[in-house]
C-alpha cells in the first residue's frame, strides 16, 4: 500500500518538480491564517505562538487546531514535526550517503545482524547513525544519536523533501525514541505521513474563496485524511 501511495504522489507532483523557475520568497510569514513558505501557501488557521518575521522554521503544533490532530496521529503523535524554509535546494540538506561516507570516521554497515531493510546504514564515530533509502519516491533520510555501545537512542531526525516545493523541507524529531529496531521500521512511514499532511495543509492552487471556505472548516474536530480536511461530527 506505502508503494502505490507513493506512486501516487510522484505522478501528481512530477511536474512541478522538474519546473525550474525562479527562487522563491526567503523564511517564513503568517497572514489570516495562511502559512507562507518559499512558494506555497498552507491553512493552519489561528496560532498558539507568534511567526516571527522571516521565521525559517514552523512546529505544526504552532496551530491552535493541528495540535490536537497531531496528538491523535498514529504515525506522528510522538514526533514534533516542523515545516522549514530550506534557503536552498532541500536536497542539501537531505545527508547523502556519498558525502557522510567521506567523513573520517564513518563507516558503513556491512554485518547483517546491525543492518536493516532497505536502508544503507553509516555510522559516523560511536554515536551517530545515518539512514539511506535504497530506493524510495520520496528523498528523504533519517539521522539519529545515541550512547558508546548503547542500542538506546537520545535523538532522531527524518528529514523529507516536500515534493511540491524543492525549497521546502519537512522535518520530524523525538528525544528517547527508543532503540535502533524498533525505530526504523517506522522512517519511511513518517516521512510519507509528514508529506501527506503538508499536502492536506497546502492550498496554493486555490482561489481566494476557497481558501477562506478551507479556514472556516478547521476546527477541533478536523483530520488529515486522503489529502483531504475531513471534518468529523
Amino acid at each position: 500500500m506505502r508503494f502505490y501511495k507513493l506512486l501516487l504522489i510522484v505522478a501528481l507532483i512530477l511536474p512541478t518538480v522538474l519546473w525550474s523557475g525562479p527562487r522563491p520568497r526567503e523564511g517564513i510569514s503568517y497572514q489570516d491564517g495562511i502559512l507562507f513558505l518559499s512558494d506555497r501557501r498552507f491553512a493552519v488557521s489561528d496560532l498558539s505562538q507568534v511567526v516571527e518575521e522571516q521565521d525559517w522554521k514552523f512546529n505544526l503544533r504552532q496551530s491552535a487546531w493541528l495540535a490536537p490532530v497531531l496528538n491523535r496521529d498514529s504515525v506522528v503523535q510522538d514526533w514534533n514535526v516542523e515545516l522549514i524554509w530550506a534557503g536552498v535546494l532541500g536536497t542539501e540538506l537531505i545527508h547523502k550517503a556519498s558525502e557522510i561516507s567521506q567523513k573520517p570516521s564513518a563507516e558503513q554497515v556491512t554485518e547483517p545482524s546491525r543492518q536493516f531493510s532497505g536502508y544503507d546504514v553509516f555510522t559516523v564515530g560511536s554515536g551517530h547513525i545515518y539512514f539511506f533509502p535504497k530506493s524510495s519516491s520520496l528523498r528523504f533520510s533519517a539521522s539519529c544519536g545515541r550512547e558508546l555501545d548503547s542500542e538506546d537512542l537520545n535523538i532522531c531526525h527524518i528529514h523529507v523533501v516536500y515534493p511540491y516545493d524543492s525549497y521546502v523541507v519537512l522535518r520530524a524529531h523525538k528525544f528517547f525514541p527508543g532503540v535502533l529496531h524498533e525505530v526504523v521500521p517506522d522512517i519511511e512511514d513518517i516521512a510519507v505521513r509528514m508529506v501527506e499532511i503538508a499536502i492536506c495543509l497546502d492550498v496554493t492552487d486555490q482561489s481566494d474563496a476557497e481558501r477562506e471556505a478551507a479556514l472556516q472548516q478547521l476546527g477541533s474536530a478536523a483530520e488529515l485524511s486522503e489529502c483531504e480536511l475531513q471534518i468529523g461530527s
